[in-house]
């Protein structure tokens, strides 16, 4: 469990926090995460993986916004083939 979350959860979560420093990057830039409709629907035997996608997916929606004057962060499109939130203004 903690490994699943340490790697669909944690480690998007540290990438965006290092990408915060000074002089991480050369603006214009974007930090691309790639989730799962596992995250948006559930499966027989998948719930781990489906909530550590589900939580990683949270977290691009919100930092998405915050973080949204420094650069992009690009979630994954909706599996319906709706655009990302973003996309949709």
């Amino acid at each position: 469990m903690e490994e699943t979350f340490r790697v669909n959860v944690m480690a998007p979560m540290l990438l965006a926090r290092e990408f915060r420093r000074p002089n991480a990057f050369t603006p214009p830039a974007s930090i691309v995460l790639i989730s799962s409709v596992m995250g948006l629907v559930g499966q027989p035997v998948q719930s781990l993986y489906s909530a550590s996608k589900a939580a990683m997916l949270g977290f691009v929606r919100s930092a998405a916004l915050q973080l949204a004057t420094q650069y992009q962060l690009v979630p994954q499109p909706d599996p319906k083939g709706d655009p990302p939130p973003a996309e949709k203004r």
